[in-house]
C-alpha cells in the first residue's frame, strides 16, 4: 500500500494515527510548536495546523540539500526511505529524509532549512551540538530504524553544517516511554493531559478551556498569591508601557529627520521610514458589485470562540462617614 503524498488530506489524517519522530520533541515538552497538551490535541483532531510558508520551504528545499551532502560526501550513497515502524509497537513511527550507506554502514541523514538568526543555537559543523527539538528527533529515527547514527544536515540560507549524532540508549528509553504513555493513556482514551505551563501554547490552553460557566470559585492560596502577583505585573506592564511611550516621543523629537541616534559604543535607537502597505476595501467591492446576501453568508466564516482573561483589584472598603 503506497504512502499518502505530503500536504494531502489523505496525509494530515494518517499522521493522527501514530506518534511520528517530528511529534516526539512536542511529546517531550521541547518544542517551540508546543507541547505534550498540543500534540495530544491534534491526533484527537480537536486542532489542526496550518502548513506554514517556512514549513513547504522547508520541503521544497529538502531535495537540494540532500543533492549538497551528496556532493560533499560522493562515498555515501543516499536512498529514498518510507516510513518505519518501531518493533515494539506501530504507534510509534519515523521517516528519515534519507538512507545514507556509507562505507562503515547505513546512518540516518535528515535535512533541515533554519533562519540563520538561530545559527548561535548550533555548535560548529561535525559536532553533535544541535538543539533539543533536533536531537529529539534524529535521536527518535535511530531508534526505530536500529541504526547507530545519523546526520543533521542544516542549512542557514549561506552555509551548511554537518551535526553528527550518535545513537544514545538511555535518551532512547526516555523518549519511548514518554511516548507510550501520551499515546496509551491520552490518545486512544482521549484523556487530554494537564497544561504544562510556558510549554504547551497559550492557544491550545484556551481551546482546551474555551466553555465555561458563570461560577466563580473560591482561590486558595496558591492561587490567591498568583492572583496577586498577575495583578502587581499587569500594573507593571502598565507602568513599563507609559514610560516606554514617553521614551519613544523624547527619542523622536532627539532623532528629527535624521536615521537615528547612537552612542560611542555602538548602541543606538534608528527610526526608519517604513513604505506604506496597501489594502482593498472588500466592504466597498461588495457594495458596488451589489452582491447577494446569501453569497456573503456562503464565504463568511467564522471564528473559534476564546477568552480574554482580566485582572480586577480588590475594592477598596467604603469608609464611614463622621457623625
Amino acid at each position: 500500500m503506497s504512502e499518502p503524498t505530503y500536504g494531502t488530506k489523505e496525509y494530515v489524517d494518517d499522521r493522527r494515527n501514530y506518534l511520528g519522530a517530528s511529534d516526539m520533541p512536542m511529546a517531550c515538552g521541547r518544542s517551540e510548536y508546543g507541547g505534550p497538551l498540543d500534540l495530544v490535541r491534534l491526533k484527537l483532531g480537536l486542532d489542526t495546523v496550518e502548513e506554514t510558508h517556512a514549513m513547504k520551504r522547508g520541503h521544497i528545499y529538502e531535495p537540494a540539500i540532500m543533492a549538497e551532502f551528496a556532493v560533499l560526501h560522493p562515498d555515501i550513497q543516499l536512498q529514498e526511505c518510507g516510513t518505519m515502524r518501531h518493533p515494539k509497537g506501530d504507534w510509534l513511527r519515523a521517516r528519515p529524509d534519507r538512507i545514507g550507506i556509507t562505507p562503515y554502514g547505513k546512518a540516518v541523514v535528515e535535512a533541515k532549512l533554519v533562519t540563520p538568526y538561530l545559527m548561535d543555537h548550533y555548535g560548529e559543523s561535525g559536532s553533535d551540538q544541535v538543539p533539543d527539538d533536533k536531537l529529539i528527533q534524529v535521536q527518535t529515527q535511530l531508534m526505530v530504524t536500529g541504526l547507530s547514527i545519523g546526520f543533521c544536515v542544516v542549512n542557514f540560507g549561506f552555509e551548511t553544517r554537518e551535526f553528527i549524532v550518535e545513537r544514545d540508549r538511555e535518551m532512547q528509553e526516555a523518549i519511548y516511554a514518554i511516548g507510550h504513555d501520551l499515546w496509551h493513556d491520552h490518545v486512544l482514551k482521549g484523556v487530554l493531559p494537564d497544561p504544562i505551563p510556558l510549554v504547551d501554547s497559550m492557544q491550545a490552553i484556551q481551546r482546551t478551556y474555551t466553555l465555561h460557566s458563570d461560577h466563580l470559585v473560591d482561590a486558595d492560596e496558591r492561587v490567591a498569591e498568583m492572583i496577586r502577583e498577575f495583578g502587581e505585573l499587569k500594573s507593571l506592564a502598565k507602568e513599563t508601557e507609559e514610560r516606554s511611550d514617553e521614551l519613544k516621543a523624547n527619542l523622536a523629537m532627539a532623532i528629527g529627520r535624521n536615521y537615528g541616534v547612537s552612542l560611542p559604543d555602538g548602541e543606538r535607537v534608528i527610526w526608519p521610514e517604513t513604505k506604506g502597505r496597501g489594502s482593498v476595501d472588500y466592504k466597498a467591492i461588495v457594495e458596488f458589485m451589489n452582491v447577494p446576501d446569501e453569497v456573503i453568508q456562503q464565504h463568511t466564516s467564522r471564528g473559534a470562540p476564546y477568552r480574554t482573561m482580566r485582572y480586577y483589584p480588590a475594592k477598596a472598603p467604603k469608609q464611614r462617614k463622621a457623625a
